[in-house]
């Protein structure tokens, strides 16, 4: 039995076609940044400065507005000392995202996206539920005066699961982050 014919070359081909099509149809809103010190997520700050924040006319959007979010700090070394401080992972009561290999060069620590972008962020740069896969900074950062950054772009219009998955992606890939992974859940 022949597992791929030219038939199902065909289907794959119409489907990423239409994926193209999709993707060009895609509308971004302008992207919002914020920076914050490590030592105010690890102090919790973080909690109630995201909704601080994402309110009034920086974050007009509603509450299921999917966005795209790259959360990174101000270089490679205190990107690579960050990680170097999340516990290990029979040491932590917490899930957390995986450290991924051949990263030591990239100073962004996760990119994702989601349908309501403030939970999320309050999630990674605070805590979640121990179970939720997450950064959970504020349970583990060190209390310095370094500088993470945040950044959101919304997707305005064309942005079904699909097609954020792809524009995420394509994100991962570039900046590659060194926590988490490509791919849906």
């Amino acid at each position: 039995m022949t597992i791929v014919d030219e038939a199902l070359i065909n289907l794959a081909r119409q489907r990423l076609l239409g994926r193209a099509e999709a993707l060009r149809a895609v509308t971004l809103g302008p992207t919002v940044e914020r920076n914050f010190l490590l030592r105010e997520l690890r102090q919790g700050e973080a909690d109630a400065g995201v909704t601080t924040w994402l309110s009034g006319d920086i974050w007009p959007y509603p509450k299921a507005q999917p966005t795209l979010y790259v959360i990174r700090l101000a270089d490679a070394a205190i990107a690579g000392q960050l990680v170097n401080g999340l516990p290990a992972r029979a040491a932590r009561d917490f899930a957390a995202p995986k450290e991924n290999k051949g990263t030591e060069g990239s100073a962004t620590l996760y990119v994702g996206s989601s349908e309501d972008v403030k939970k999320r962020l309050r999630e990674h740069l605070w805590q979640a539920h121990p179970l939720t896969y997450a950064l959970h900074l504020g349970r583990w950062c060190v209390e310095t005066e370094e500088t993470l950054s945040v950044s959101l772009q919304p997707i305005l219009n064309g942005g079904d699961r699909e097609v954020r998955q792809e524009l995420e992606d394509t994100v991962w890939r570039q900046l590659t982050p060194r926590l988490g992974k490509p791919g849906g859940r």
